[in-house]
């Protein structure tokens, strides 16, 4: 597993992927003002939303991206919703997600 991390330079790989993830979760962070803050490295990154309420809940919003096919993590007491995808994870599949994650905080606006 090792020498495969190695030769396809998955660490670097994720630092590029994790700039764009970045990138596009900040363009949500302008977009919806109950975004506090986008925090993270590489492609471990989180959302920490500056309110919580029975309309917008990190529960739900990983509940709902779930039904939609993609996994992401959630913290109640801080908050946040969390990202840690796999190191082959393809910049598309990144597209994807941000698109869905937009869609999803749409509804609950």
């Amino acid at each position: 597993v090792i020498r495969i991390i190695r030769e396809e330079a998955l660490v670097n790989r994720s630092y590029k992927l994790g700039g764009r993830l970045f990138s596009r979760l900040n363009e949500l962070k302008d977009r919806f003002s109950f975004i506090k803050e986008v925090r993270g490295r590489g492609l471990m990154v989180s959302l920490e939303f500056s309110r919580a309420d029975d309309n917008l809940n990190v529960e739900t919003i990983s509940d709902e991206m779930l039904k939609r096919g993609f996994i992401i993590g959630f913290n109640p007491t801080a908050n946040l919703i969390r990202f840690l995808p796999p190191l082959t994870i393809e910049e598309g599949e990144i597209e994807a997600m941000v698109e869905n994650l937009n869609m999803v905080l749409e509804k609950m606006n």
